[in-house]
């Protein structure tokens, strides 16, 4: 009966590694999370996009308001970035800290709302094939539904 135990070995061993095989997958997916979709903001693309969407005259208002937007927000987050002094933050407090990381988030969601808006005045400009790009590709459009969930990351949680 050697031969049938080794048969049920080996099939045995090919199952676990397909989940492990998915498992790993699906947590990698998970662990890639940026902030809000503005990090991801170049402002420099903003060119390239403009190009790829094919934006009219009579479209041009609406993206140059779009455009601004992305761009003050760009700025202003890294402005923010590089003012952050990471040895005054290892001085602060816990709450200290926790506070300040709320009011970044806070400030990133008012920025995040003020692309979003300003994207969704410009897709109600477009025609049906501008707007079904402009939906995967835009800063403030293509990050959308994801911003909300990010958001609630690291935010307060106090159980102890």
């Amino acid at each position: 009966g050697g031969q049938m135990g080794r048969g049920n070995h080996a099939q045995e061993g090919h199952g676990m590694r397909g989940q492990m095989g998915q498992g790993m997958r699906g947590e990698m997916g998970r662990g890639q999370r940026g902030g809000p979709g503005l990090t991801q903001i170049d402002p420099a693309r903003i060119d390239t996009l403009k190009t790829e969407l094919a934006i009219t005259a009579a479209q041009e208002p609406a993206w140059t308001k779009y455009a601004k937007a992305v761009q003050d927000t760009a700025a202003s987050i890294k402005t923010t970035r590089e003012n952050i002094d990471r040895d005054a933050m290892q001085k602060l407090s816990e709450q200290d800290r926790t506070a300040f990381r709320t009011q970044l988030q806070e400030q990133r969601q008012k920025e995040f709302a003020t692309v979003q808006t300003a994207a969704k005045e410009l897709l109600a400009t477009l025609d049906d094939a501008q707007k079904a790009k402009a939906q995967v590709t835009l800063p403030g459009l293509a990050f959308g539904p994801g911003t909300t969930r990010s958001a609630g990351m690291g935010g307060p949680r106090h159980e102890h």
